[in-house]
């Protein structure tokens, strides 16, 4: 065979390797599912949300626009940290790659098993419908469209984060952190009663048109209005499910440092009683209103702890 013989059969080896490569590429992408939307569960961040509802196995959290407001579970005000992070979430959360077939069935299973169940509406409008699922080892979040069964890794591009982990929390940590609403023009009195006798209780009362401390007679309004208004906005750190209060060796058959109350114009209430943690402890529990067990910050609880000469213009 001479030369120009045996190039002309290495061209033809030469086209034939490449169509293979290139057959071999494109068939491999098709198998492995490379083409899909990946914003198959977006939400644009323009989109009208008036309700989301998420099912676990043994609960169910409605997130609800109602009167202006958003609420949970017609209870309490959506805290609008949590719900502004939720819907960032929600616009832009985006498929990483469909699962394999090889993990596809197995992850089937856990969908049926703890899956939570994700409705998205506007008005009575479904916008998206899915469950999630996730993997606290791998840090994986998974989502599967409703009446489908390709389940669908997900990421916040940009960001190592556990999706599945906003979608799990519970009531208690969608609820507003102010643990109460007080309002001036109604508020009839506010007190800290603190159960060491040698500590002056703290009592402002509304009469003759203003709030005093009825100790003081020459009283630093600014000062007075500035405590108030700090107590009126006091914030728990974390609102606790009901065993969790053991966690924190609290015995609550014992008296309380202090007890906050206040009454409003109409016979409201409210309470707060307050147990101290040990020294090294950033929290101070309470219980709210004697049903609700929560957590504050323990600088903001010191800085409620005062007494009437604290009041007095100088």
């Amino acid at each position: 065979m001479n030369q120009r013989k045996k190039n002309i059969r290495l061209l033809i080896y030469l086209v034939t390797l490449v169509v293979i490569t290139l057959m071999v590429y494109y068939s491999g992408k098709e198998r492995s599912g490379v083409s899909f939307d990946k914003n198959k569960f977006t939400l644009d961040e323009h989109t009208v949300i008036t309700e989301v509802i998420l099912e676990g196995n043994d609960y169910v959290n409605r997130l609800v626009y109602n009167n202006g407001a958003w609420e949970v579970n017609g209870r309490f005000l959506l805290d609008k940290g949590m719900r502004d992070v939720f819907f960032a979430v929600l616009s832009q959360v985006e498929v990483k790659r469909p699962a394999s077939e090889s993990v596809t069935d197995s992850l089937l299973l856990v969908f049926r098993t703890v899956g939570i169940n994700v409705r998205i509406l506007n008005n009575s409008e479904v916008i998206k419908s899915y469950a999630v699922v996730g993997d606290t080892d791998r840090f994986t979040t998974w989502f599967l469209a409703e009446k489908e069964q390709q389940p669908y890794l997900m990421q916040i591009p940009g960001y190592h984060s556990f999706i599945a982990g906003i979608y799990r929390v519970s009531e208690n940590d969608w609820r507003e952190r102010f643990i109460w609403t007080m309002e001036w023009t109604r508020l009839k009195k506010f007190t800290i009663d603190y159960t060491d006798e040698s500590l002056q209780d703290l009592v402002f009362e509304y009469a003759d048109n203003i709030i005093r401390v009825p100790e003081i007679d020459a009283m630093d309004t600014a000062e007075v209005m500035d405590y108030l208004q700090f107590a009126a906005n006091l914030q728990a750190e974390r609102f606790l499910e009901e065993d969790e209060s053991i966690a924190y060796n609290i015995q609550l058959n014992k008296m309380p440092y202090a007890m906050v109350k206040f009454e409003e114009i109409g016979n409201r209430h409210n309470s707060l009683a307050l147990y101290p943690l040990a020294p090294d402890n950033n929290y101070v529990f309470g219980i709210l209103n004697n049903d609700q067990a929560i957590l504050l910050d323990k600088q903001n609880v010191l800085f409620l702890y005062r007494h009437p000469a604290d009041f007095r213009l100088n």
